[in-house]
């Protein structure tokens, strides 16, 4: 399986948020991703 790079996987749950939710959504997906990358 190819391994998704971070940039890809932002721009994505940018444009899946916006599609569907708008900012609110995008902002708590990009919380996740965040605190993924941190551990927490």
């Amino acid at each position: 399986m190819r391994k998704i790079n971070d940039e890809d996987l932002i721009k994505k749950l940018f444009y899946v948020a916006m599609e569907a939710e708008g900012m609110e959504q995008f902002t708590n997906a990009l919380e996740k991703v965040e605190q993924e990358k941190t551990g927490y």
